[in-house]
């Protein structure tokens, strides 16, 4: 008898700490950042690029308290691509810039590794299209070869810019 209590007792205490870990509200942010950035990235999660653009400059415009490091390259990077689904390339071009400017320089604190993830890829096609878009061919070029020397480099990724190469050598 000792023991069915005890596993009814041990069922009824996980049954109880299951439901309160459900009831506690799930964090899906970044860690340690502020929570206006969490809902910003939420936005740029939901492909909500207007709302992107309204809310992002004015967190950006913070003077950096040194906690910033993991928030705010991906904040730039989700401006850019916002103010890219805008049509509006050339204030996307500083935040993609400077977004994969910071990302590298917090990938090679943490790991000593300058070699580009295939992540930086897709925004430097980004770049590479808004580089295109506002006339700036040297550069556009540039940034599609830098992203088809990325290691592992998705097929996808890899065909849109040898379209864009292609669009700018034609």
């Amino acid at each position: 008898m000792g023991i069915v209590l005890t596993i009814v007792a041990a069922l009824v205490l996980g049954g109880l700490w299951v439901v309160l870990l459900r009831r506690r509200p799930r964090r899906s942010g970044v860690a340690g950042a502020p929570k206006d950035v969490d809902k910003v990235l939420g936005e740029y999660r939901k492909a909500q690029w207007q709302q992107v653009a309204v809310d992002a400059p004015g967190v950006l415009a913070r003077p950096s308290d040194g906690g910033d490091k993991a928030w705010r390259p991906r904040l730039e990077l989700a401006l850019g691509h916002s103010l890219v689904e805008l049509d509006n390339y050339e204030q996307a071009i500083p935040h993609l810039e400077r977004g994969l400017l910071l990302q590298s320089a917090v990938r090679r604190s943490q790991t000593g590794s300058d070699v580009p993830e295939t992540a930086d890829a897709t925004f430097r096609h980004l770049l590479g299209w808004s580089y295109a878009q506002t006339g700036r061919t040297a550069q556009a070029r540039r940034e599609y070869r830098r992203v088809l020397e990325t290691p592992g480099l998705g097929d996808d990724v890899r065909r849109r810019v040898e379209a864009g190469l292609a669009a700018l050598d034609g």
